[in-house]
């Protein structure tokens, strides 16, 4: 299976990493609302998990419960938040890790799944072909 597909998803996973591991001192200038940073993990997450699902249904034409589908679309950005969560507990001081961020991150994921599901008849509908779709 080549990675070449899913270069959206890759990108939004490369965006999560560096916002993921920067300096805190870097979101200073952001306003702080309590657990605002739950919103945004699962934003995040939500968000990569409609990009590999729409990646995926343009690849494959079609929107089938597949170990793959299952492994790629939810597994992966679940485990990549749990990933995220340790390396920054172990590498990336002061930023600690914090469980509730991953819950916050598998919360988007199955949100987003959960969505998707729910509009799977519309997704076999959707076009992949750039041409078309400016005809939308």
């Amino acid at each position: 299976m080549s990675v070449l597909p899913y270069w959206k998803s890759l990108l939004v996973t490369m965006v999560i990493l560096l916002l993921s591991f920067a300096p805190s001192s870097a979101f200073h200038s952001v306003p702080v609302v309590p657990h605002a940073d739950k919103l945004v993990h699962a934003a995040m997450y939500f968000g990569l998990t409609v990009v590999l699902l729409h990646e995926y249904v343009c690849r494959h034409r079609e929107f089938r419960f597949r170990f793959r589908i299952v492994l790629l679309c939810l597994l992966y950005p679940a485990v990549l938040g749990g990933g995220v969560e340790i390396m920054q507990g172990l590498f990336f001081k002061p930023r600690t890790a914090d469980w509730f961020d991953w819950l916050a991150d598998v919360a988007g994921v199955l949100l987003a799944w959960i969505l998707v599901c729910g509009w799977r008849r519309r997704m076999k509908n959707i076009t992949c072909s750039p041409e078309k779709q400016h005809h939308r």
